[in-house]
């Protein structure tokens, strides 16, 4: 089994994120895509899990440049193909009660 490790750069938009993140996430989407339908081609597909996530995620408000800052409160996304346990969230999420957060 490999494992393939990617990192984004520019995701870190602490200014101008909206129009920063909607090219950077376009990019991260058809990515993801692209490994699914590669993956497919060679017969692998249903052998693959594909783990996307950070170590921090972004506060849910704007910083006073339109940015996000970094946030205590993070996600992850885990595909797997043909699994009774896909389509639904896990976990929980608990309030900030700070801008700071």
């Amino acid at each position: 089994m490999s494992a393939v490790a990617r990192t984004l750069a520019g995701l870190d938009t602490h200014a101008t994120h909206d129009p920063d993140h909607e090219w950077l996430l376009g990019n991260l989407t058809d990515g993801v895509d692209y490994l699914w339908d590669y993956a497919e081609q060679h017969g692998v597909a249903d052998r693959m899990v594909v783990v996307m996530g950070s170590d921090f995620g972004r506060t849910n408000f704007y910083n006073s440049q339109d940015g996000k800052d970094h946030w205590r409160i993070g996600s992850y996304v885990i595909m797997e193909k043909g699994q009774r346990w896909t389509n639904r969230a896990v976990g929980r999420r608990t309030a900030c009660t700070s801008r700071s957060g």
